[in-house]
């Protein structure tokens, strides 16, 4: 379901905006999920919420890395694709290491730091012409 909607929002908005505005939306999730992890319900909304807003990122990526190189869009939405897996298999690993670092509470905290940096290089990649 985010996946279509995020495609909609791509044909109006251009993948830039959608991808930001998820990352930025991710964050803000993050920064008060301490908050709603006290009830059962705000931890269920906050658990389908992430889900929705992070599913909603790989649409846009993919039509930026069509645009990036059109003459290669095999390859590169390929190359994305494996990097998308490996990124996931990795993070259970690095996220379960950062937990037992920085405990529960400080780890989303840390999370939310990392988002920023993705959306701030994010938009590096967009202003030299990466993306």
């Amino acid at each position: 379901m985010s996946n279509l909607i995020a495609g909609l929002m791509v044909n109006r908005f251009g993948g830039r905006a959608v991808v930001g505005g998820a990352l930025a939306l991710l964050v803000v999730l993050f920064a008060i999920l301490p908050a709603l992890a006290t009830c059962y319900r705000t931890a269920i909304a906050a658990v389908v919420l992430y889900g929705m807003i992070g599913f909603s990122v790989t649409t846009p990526q993919t039509h930026q890395l069509v645009n990036t190189e059109p003459a290669n869009a095999a390859l590169v939405v390929a190359l994305g694709g494996a990097v998308l897996y490996l990124s996931i298999a990795l993070s259970g690993v690095l996220g379960g290491v950062a937990i037992d670092m920085l405990g529960q509470v400080n780890f989303v905290y840390v999370a939310a730091a990392v988002m920023v940096v993705v959306v701030l290089l994010s938009e590096l990649a967009y202003r030299l012409g990466r993306v």
